[in-house]
């Protein structure tokens, strides 16, 4: 398979930065009412409309012999209410209205007619609406907590994502990734917390939000509002929500285990592969470990999945063998420890890896086998764009601001300093391993 080179300028790490995130919490469904107070709740079941009325949700009523269609919402869930019309006739207008208990907010809206198709649905905050079909509709709606906990939460289905609405998505941890919006109010004179390597603050919405430095890849790069994203040189702190991570299930049983494989859908994160890159290709940065050499370019002992998991790994330098150490900043710092509670922790399973010794990992890149597999997906490349803080963190964009990010895979290392990635393109290339403007793109196991 052709790999193309990405020949990028490198950028000051950052993957060292990470952070550690809130207590855990339940994220928790809600409680949905039928409002229509013109009508019965149980109006007339033969979908026929008894006349006059007037929908709460928004829309008129029919006429004595209009058909109309349940509305349905879904039961058994908590912490919130919605309140809609209870059947509505085909082309009315249905107002969707969520009322989250204290510390909750929406976290997921789906209107799904009889036959599985998607409603569309429009609005934000607590406010959608969508128009009715000529089909019974249920309503499925998840609150989460304001961000205090990451808790795996599979997404309605229709969810939109990199491979669709056929596929299943999902929440898991959290990270920060959206700039704030500019009605919020944030500052270091709010209520704070310590998260892991950074001090949140809650903003006026109620979220938290962490102060990142930018160091954007160049001047044309754009936050997902539209503002252009400030070079090291403009010495400007930004703030960026603390939000859960959406993640893609490529597959119900990875490798023969039984387990789901989950990969992020975004570039959240940016870093180097490996610390040191030999422009000579001469072996000057080769180590020898248990007595075998091991190149810039190999994934066990990389700094990558180091910062995924928390490990320490070991570093040469140059050619002289007194420079090979061990690096011990990244343990208890990693992802893994930054991103999810203890009890996320142990919901996700290590998983054995072609090229690592010993048990495996929690936390892994994909490789360029996987990234090609249409079973899982991917049947027109594997880009990825960043989110807003991995921009402000200095991921890679094209000239004009904008495209995919190209991301880190694992591989054995090539000669020199390369290692495998997915370029801006979407394509299998590879890079640099001290290319610190690069994604990270990290998947995980869990149990069915």
């Amino acid at each position: 398979m052709k790999k193309t080179f990405l020949a990028f300028a490198i950028l000051p790490l950052f993957f060292g930065g990470c952070m550690k995130l809130f207590d855990s919490d339940q994220t928790a469904a809600a409680t949905i009412q039928n409002v229509n107070p013109t009508q019965p709740s149980n109006p007339n079941p033969s979908g026929v409309g008894s006349g006059g009325g007037t929908n709460n949700g928004g829309g008129t009523g029919g006429s004595g012999d209009a058909a109309t269609y349940t509305i349905t919402v879904q039961d058994g869930i908590a912490h919130g209410t919605v309140t809609c019309s209870a059947r509505a006739a085909e082309g009315d207008t249905v107002t969707l209205t969520a009322i989250p208990e204290s510390d909750y907010k929406l976290g997921a809206l789906t209107v799904t007619a009889e036959d599985n198709t998607v409603v569309a649905t429009s609005g934000t905050e607590n406010a959608r609406t969508f128009l009715m079909p000529a089909k019974n509709v249920v309503v499925r709606v998840v609150f989460r907590t304001i961000c205090e906990s990451g808790v795996y939460t599979e997404l309605p289905a229709g969810t939109n994502g990199t491979a669709g609405k056929n596929w299943t998505y999902v929440t898991f941890g959290l990270w920060p990734q959206t700039i704030k919006a500019k009605e919020v109010n944030v500052d270091k004179s709010c209520e704070s917390k310590v998260i892991g390597a950074f001090t949140g603050y809650k903003g006026s919405d109620g979220e938290w939000y962490v102060s990142v430095w930018e160091r954007a890849y160049h001047s044309s790069c754009k936050y997902s509002n539209g503002e252009f994203a400030g070079l090291d040189s403009y010495h400007r702190n930004r703030w960026f929500k603390v939000e859960p991570i959406k993640w893609r299930v490529l597959t119900n049983n990875y490798n023969g285990t039984g387990k789901k494989l989950l990969l992020a859908e975004d570039v959240f994160m940016v870093g180097s592969y490996y610390d040191c890159y030999d422009s000579n290709y001469n072996g000057y940065t080769t180590r020898k470990i248990d007595g075998k050499s091991v190149l810039p370019g190999n994934y066990e002992h990389s700094r990558v999945r180091a910062g995924l998991n928390g490990l320490a790994y070991q570093i040469k330098e140059d050619y002289r063998d007194s420079i090979q150490h061990e690096v011990t900043g990244l343990v208890g710092k990693g992802f893994l420890k930054f991103a999810f509670t203890a009890e996320e922790q142990a919901q996700i399973s290590v998983t054995n890896l072609d090229i690592v010794s010993g048990e495996g990992d929690k936390i892994f890149l994909l490789n360029s086998q996987e990234v090609v597999n249409a079973d899982y997906g991917f049947n027109s490349g594997a880009g990825r764009y960043p989110t807003d803080y991995a921009i402000a963190c200095g991921a890679y964009r094209n000239s004009y601001g904008y495209g995919f990010t190209p991301w880190w895979l694992r591989c054995v290392g090539t000669n020199g300093g390369s290692a495998d990635a997915i370029g801006n393109d979407g394509k299998i290339g590879y890079g640099r391993v001290n290319r610190s403007d690069l994604g990270i793109v990290p998947a995980l196991c869990v149990e069915n």
